[in-house]
């Protein structure tokens, strides 16, 4: 038998999407470094309590982008720069 996934549900009529109904969770979200960044705030859903303390679990920091509801914004996405120095 395959290894297992572990699945984390989070209601989507609370994440804000502008003309549309709701939003996605994925779209609110990046991840770097051990360190999952969110557009909003885990206060403002249900889930959240949840949400921190799996990442705890998993010493995954969560850093809130600004105190609100969640935005989904399509993702949060990070560069990394590249030296040509040796």
């Amino acid at each position: 038998m395959g290894k297992g996934r572990e699945v984390f549900y989070i209601d989507s009529h609370r994440i804000v999407l502008p003309d549309q109904k709701n939003g996605f969770i994925g779209g609110c979200m990046g991840y770097w470094q051990h360190q999952l960044f969110l557009a909003g705030s885990v206060t403002h859903f249900q889930e959240g309590p949840d949400l921190k303390k799996a990442l705890d679990s998993r010493s995954v920091q969560l850093v809130k982008l600004y105190d609100g509801l969640l935005i989904d914004g399509g993702g949060i996405m990070f560069l990394s720069a590249v030296s040509d120095e040796g």
